[in-house]
């Protein structure tokens, strides 16, 4: 055994402590770690292993207790701290409210009952790692000023750090919690480790602030992790094939980034209220449940590629200033992103879907479904993609890039065709049929999405293409139309082209002079002579004369007393003269284009 009074700072240990436990003072006293799983140290000190579990035998409570509680031990012990290693603890042991001013390490340990620490205050670190804990481990307010270690393979079984104070990190790498970790309004300065492949049940970080990175990597979750009002300052990783039930992270806000890459979701995600500084990636995961990500803010880029999404994905109301990359992934449900405020591009080029509302949408930048260098958006079986009063900078699309249906009404954008854009694919230069086909994907008629394609096309130097589009939109209109009004757009459509081909009503003067021609040879010729109409040239004039409403070219062209059904007919001419003039004159100012 050790000679306690050899060492300068002597102080005996007690007499009823055990044969182990005055060993382990020994050790503690001369700055050593009292590791019970050194066969030679335990040769050398005289006692041997429990052959029934192979440690020693257990420590007191009261030893453990006077050596941290107990100022008479207590000052005695160097900044090195209490190293105690592979000790069994058969009793509880109660540290409430304890102040210890070195470091304290009890590793590879077993406790069979509670090991209390509820408000202790602790000026260095707190090692537990690689022990196991079979029943409650109580933290509650717990201040550490560096780091706490419950990491290295340790079990715990059900963990209170409620409102604790880390100084430093908070390490659970690679360990089992086999009941609930309460981390209820912990405060972390720096990095919480939960990453390599520990294991977790329910876990509570609700109002939680990490002022570091909080690192899930690779870890199993296998109920809830409530995240609510968390707060953390750098970034949150869940990736590596992290396996997770249900996540709440709602009303959180996280200073870096937020990367679920490579991980499988098996319930649902709650990010809603979300503020994040930096961007979030989903790539190459697996979400059998819902994602809400509904009401937030994204400083950077979403990524949602590569991955499946089994059921919908909500982002309403979201504002993202970043790129939004829904890229290669498969959504078997609904995709919603309504009112949602995104400052650059809106790629869904390559991913697989079911029906996409981005009713109200703002799309600074681009909407993409496809290009040069994106392939197409693919759709399953009936699908609708709704875009009613979204605004988009520009289209990038390919041809075979939209659904069966679509809703068109308010939609808005400035130009065709952006980044990876060719005149192989270009928007523009493709037949009218095809764009008078993407508008019809529309079921019910409205004339907005026509004059919206119209005046982009017109303003990019496509003049013919535009009133080809435009004048497909008004015989739609006929197709909808009722009574008077189907009627109206019919003789506009005939006489006039609706004003964007006024030059038909040319052809219907010529038409109308011409048959006047005909029908005036059947007149008596004493009548026509009468009236100095002689040539051919006079009858030609004599019709296209009362085909002109209030223009007379010649006025004894109307004191003509004409007979039988040539009278008739050429009241009929006046009066589709006054017709034709009418709309002639609602083309040339716009109003049939309305």
């Amino acid at each position: 055994m050790s000679n306690f009074t050899n060492h300068p700072n002597t102080v005996p240990p007690d007499p009823n402590w055990s044969k182990h436990e005055k060993w382990a003072w020994s050790m503690i006293l001369n700055g050593k770690p009292a590791d019970f799983t050194n066969p030679e140290e335990a040769d050398n000190s005289g006692f041997k292993l429990d052959p029934e579990n192979g440690k020693y035998l257990a420590l007191s409570s009261e030893f453990i207790e006077s050596i941290l509680t107990d100022e008479n031990f207590s000052k005695s012990i160097s900044q090195k701290g209490v190293e105690i290693v592979g000790a069994a603890f058969d009793e509880d042991v109660d540290l409430e409210s304890a102040f210890i001013p070195f470091q304290f390490s009890l590793e590879n340990c077993c406790f069979s009952k509670d090991l209390n620490l509820n408000n202790l205050k602790s000026e260095w670190s707190i090692s537990l790692s690689k022990s196991t804990f079979k029943t409650k481990l109580h933290m509650n307010s717990i201040e550490v000023k560096n780091s706490l270690f419950m990491s290295g393979g340790a079990i715990f079984k059900e963990v209170d750090l409620r409102h604790a104070r880390i100084g430093g990190t908070l390490d659970m790498s690679s360990s089992i919690f086999e009941g609930k970790l309460n981390m209820n309004s912990i405060r972390v300065e720096s990095n919480l480790l939960m990453r390599g492949k520990a294991a977790f049940k329910e876990i509570n970080l609700i109002a939680a602030r990490i002022g570091d990175t909080l690192d899930m990597d690779g870890s199993s979750f296998e109920e809830k992790v409530d995240m609510n009002r968390i707060i953390i300052e750098s970034s949150l990783y869940m990736r590596g094939e992290a396996t997770f039930n249900e996540v709440e992270l709602t009303s959180s806000r996280i200073g870096g980034q937020l990367d679920m890459s490579g991980s499988l979701f098996k319930k649902k995600i709650d990010m809603n209220n979300i503020q994040l500084d930096n961007s979030l990636f989903i790539r190459r995961a697996n979400a059998l449940d819902e994602i809400e990500l509904k009401n937030g803010g994204i400083g950077g880029q979403l990524y949602l590629s590569d991955s499946t999404f089994e059921k919908g994905l909500n982002i309403d109301t979201t504002e993202i200033f970043g790129t939004v990359s829904i890229q290669n992934s498969i959504f078997n449900s609904v995709v919603r992103l309504l009112f949602a405020k995104l400052h650059d591009t809106l790629d869904l080029s390559g991913s697989e879907l079911s029906s996409i509302d981005l009713t109200g949408t703002s799309i600074a930048k681009e909407l993409r479904l496809g290009s040069n260098e994106h392939t197409a958006t693919i759709w399953k079986g009936s699908s609708i993609m709704k875009l009613r009063n979204v605004y988009a900078g520009t289209i990038q699309d390919l041809p075979d890039a939209w659904p069966e249906h679509l809703i068109l009404d308010g939609f808005t954008y400035n130009n065709l065709g952006g980044y990876g854009s060719d005149n192989k694919f270009a928007f523009a230069d493709r037949p009218a049929n095809w764009m008078k086909n993407w508008l019809n994907k529309q079921s019910d008629y409205s004339p907005q999405p026509f004059h919206q394609l119209g005046k982009v096309l017109n303003g990019a130097g496509y003049k013919t293409m535009s009133r080809r589009v435009l004048f497909s939109g008004k015989k739609r209109e006929i197709q909808e139309a009722k009574s008077f009004r189907k009627i109206g757009l019919f003789m506009s459509m005939i006489t006039v082209g609706f004003g964007y081909y006024n030059a038909i009503a040319l052809i219907w003067v010529a038409i109308l002079t011409t048959i006047g021609f005909f029908v005036i040879q059947g007149e008596d010729a004493m009548i026509l002579n009468k009236y100095l109409i002689h040539s051919t040239i006079d009858k030609v004039f004599f019709s296209l004369d009362l085909l002109l409403p209030i223009i007379k070219l010649q006025g004894s062209h109307y004191e003509i007393q004409l007979t039988g059904g040539i009278k008739y007919y050429f009241y009929c001419q006046q009066i589709m003269g006054y017709i034709l003039a009418s709309f002639l004159v609602a083309g040339l100012s716009g109003i049939t284009k309305k």
